[in-house]
């Protein structure tokens, strides 16, 4: 999980709820756009950027039984867009491991420092996007 800057701590934080509806997957997606340019991003990042806010907003809708998600995007002083994505959940769920096996494989392609958490009664990722990629890691093959 991210622990340098919180994204709680940063000025240009912005935060807001997605109904559970994949329709409104590109409103997020567009939203994370506009913090990746002003956090200085090249269209290649932003656009890896807005993959991930997808596939991580894509995978809540599915596990959170109907519930709004609740996204907030930053960006840090070196240029790294925050994100954290939750939903509340039925603790009796499980989710299917495959699909978070995917959403795994895309943000860890993404993003430098990326996490699951699944608590009492929610579910959430965090990761982060630098503006330069990450160096392919050769254990992945």
């Amino acid at each position: 999980m991210i622990e340098s800057v919180p994204v709680d701590d940063l000025d240009n934080r912005i935060e807001f709820r997605i109904p559970p509806d994949t329709r409104f997957i590109r409103v997020a997606r567009l939203a994370a756009s506009g913090v990746g340019a002003g956090a200085g991003l090249s269209i290649n990042r932003i656009d890896d950027l807005k993959i991930a806010v997808g596939e991580v907003c894509a995978t809540l809708i599915e596990i959170g039984g109907g519930a709004p998600i609740t996204l907030g995007l930053a960006y840090t002083p070196a240029g790294e867009v925050r994100v954290d994505a939750r939903v509340p959940v039925d603790d009796a769920m499980h989710p299917d491991g495959a699909r978070f096996a995917l959403t795994g494989q895309i943000l860890g392609v993404i993003a430098g420092d990326a996490g699951f958490r699944r608590g009492p009664g929610s579910a959430s990722f965090a990761f982060d996007v630098s503006p330069t990629p990450r160096a392919p890691n050769p254990t992945n093959n």
